[in-house]
């Protein structure tokens, strides 16, 4: 597809560019039913259950934003996207973060926060080595932020990888596509409804 966008006039893309913002063509039938039903199901469990409003977010009111229209176009490129880990974050008197050890999807920002997290986890790896008086690149220090990082970074990206395969269902045939969409379609209602669910997640994209 970014090949072909490439290969469009600059008119012919800016078309494009303005029809996906308003196309609902993403949207599944199937997919749309569930929801529904989710959504009228937890409601009745928000009203009947004691103390529900402490488990269950109200509805959203659907509001119609309107999108804004692109009127032209500058010189166009495109990078595939890339899913890589580093089986080591340190070596001798090193420790690397960010991108240096980790690339996901573009999804939601979790790239900069992970960076930031190995920032942060680093700080405080530094921060306790320094107080027991270990000199400040002894490699105890180093292996602990390792140790540490890894084990919130993998499971991150498993789980970044693992959603944005729910939304490429376009190459699945109709066999695989509808349990998809009936999974992802479960998966975000409750995530978005339940509240014990949404702060888990909420708390996880910050780390």
């Amino acid at each position: 597809m970014a090949k072909n966008l490439l290969e469009l006039s600059d008119e012919e893309f800016v078309h494009k560019v303005n029809q996906a913002f308003v196309s609902e063509d993403f949207k599944n039938e199937f997919g749309s039913s569930i929801e529904s039903l989710l959504q009228t199901g937890i409601d009745f469990l928000r009203n009947a259950i004691p103390r529900g409003d402490n488990f269950f977010t109200s509805s959203e009111k659907l509001v119609r934003i309107l999108p804004p229209k692109i009127i032209s176009s500058g010189p166009r490129s495109f990078f595939p996207l890339s899913f890589i880990h580093s089986n080591n974050y340190v070596s001798k008197r090193l420790a690397l973060i960010g991108d240096s050890i980790h690339k996901i999807h573009p999804l939601a920002g979790q790239g900069v926060n992970m960076g930031f997290g190995d920032v942060i986890c680093l700080k405080e790896c530094l921060k306790d080595n320094m107080s027991s008086g270990n000199e400040i690149g002894s490699w105890s220090f180093l292996k602990d932020y390792e140790s540490r990082r890894q084990k919130q970074a993998i499971s991150k990206m498993i789980g970044i990888d693992s959603l944005n395969r729910l939304y490429t269902d376009d190459d699945y045939n109709n066999l695989l596509k509808t349990p998809i969409v009936a999974a992802r379609t479960i998966g975000l209602t409750f995530s978005n409804r339940v509240i014990p669910f949404k702060s888990f997640f909420i708390n996880q994209a910050t780390k």
